[in-house]
């Protein structure tokens, strides 16, 4: 029995990943030096479910958070903080969801720094072509 015998048209899906990178937010007093951090995302996403029963394949969002890894954030992103890298994320799996066909209506993704440091969210509501 699939989704949509089941009158499912939309899920919300949470995925988890990790990274670990170095950054450094130049002008800032504790974190101008060049640093690292393990980072931990995670991705809420409401969308269609399609044909294959998913609302997006896991590896595409691996994929995305792939990038980072071993990464020096500086050359990614100009100011690498935990809010603009939960921007990023989040524009890119609206690019990739877009490329594949995927009907998401939301993004959310959170990133936290560090085990202790803070966590930043961004939620992006993403217009779908009916």
């Amino acid at each position: 029995m699939g989704f949509e015998d089941m009158g499912i048209n939309t899920c919300r899906l949470v995925w988890r990943g990790h990274f670990e990178a170095a950054h450094c937010l130049h002008g800032h007093a504790s974190c101008g030096k060049v640093h690292g951090h393990s980072y931990d995302v995670e991705v809420v996403l409401v969308g269609g479910v399609g044909r294959d029963g998913m609302v997006i394949d896991f590896g595409m969002l691996k994929d995305v958070v792939a990038q980072f890894d071993h990464m020096m954030l500086n050359e990614i992103l100009e100011t690498p903080t935990a809010e603009n890298l939960a921007s990023y994320i989040a524009g890119d799996i609206d690019r990739v969801a877009h490329i594949s066909g995927r009907r998401i209506s939301t993004i959310e993704v959170s990133v936290r720094e560090g085990t202790y440091g803070g966590k930043a969210i961004i939620e992006r509501r993403v217009k779908t072509e009916e």
